[in-house]
């Protein structure tokens, strides 16, 4: 458990840097840990940072640009407020625009 824990921060470190990477058997024995005491296999743990990367990945091409929230948050209220005035208003408009041609202007 104690290889995993420490093993995360590392691949969050190396994440940030642009690629995701698990602690190899030569980062492990460089710092002193035992790589047969390892919980995963080395093709498990290839498994596993493949699997995170693609996550990754995956988040980045879908996360929201500012623009995608500022309009969601908007959202709601501009849609109240057009439920609220605009009735109102295009009736003004339309009302104006009657008088208008009425009056042959």
């Amino acid at each position: 458990m104690e290889g995993i824990t420490t093993g995360i921060p590392r691949a969050i470190t190396d994440e940030e840097a642009g690629e995701m990477v698990l602690p190899t058997a030569e980062t492990k024995q460089a710092t002193g840990r035992n790589p047969e005491a390892e919980l995963l296999s080395r093709e498990a743990a290839a498994a596993v940072g493949s699997a995170f990367s693609a996550l990754t990945e995956t988040v980045k091409k879908h996360e929201p640009t500012l623009e995608d929230v500022v309009r969601e948050t908007l959202r709601p209220t501009l849609k109240s407020w057009l439920d609220e005035n605009l009735p109102r208003l295009v009736e003004q408009m339309v009302q104006a625009e009657i008088e208008r041609v009425a009056r042959g202007s």
